[in-house]
């Protein structure tokens, strides 16, 4: 489930454990780790969705500005 938070950015929660997507040490030499956490709509917890061609989308984590990327 995607939820809008107040400040107009959103944060993805699982449908079946009710956690939120969590992005923790972002960083781009050592990569970051994605958990499932409760959600407080810590600016961890809260993505920026944006679309880059018609249909396509990024994630972008407000804390950080990283783009979530899905790799291995």
């Amino acid at each position: 489930v995607i939820k809008q938070c107040a400040d107009g950015n959103w944060t993805i929660t699982s449908v079946h454990s009710n956690l939120c997507l969590d992005a923790d040490n972002w960083g781009k030499s050592e990569g970051t780790n994605i958990i499932q956490y409760y959600n407080n709509e810590q600016a961890n917890q809260k993505f920026a969705i944006e679309e880059i061609e018609s249909g396509y989308y990024k994630l972008t984590n407000v804390n950080s500005g990283l783009v979530l990327d899905v790799s291995n």
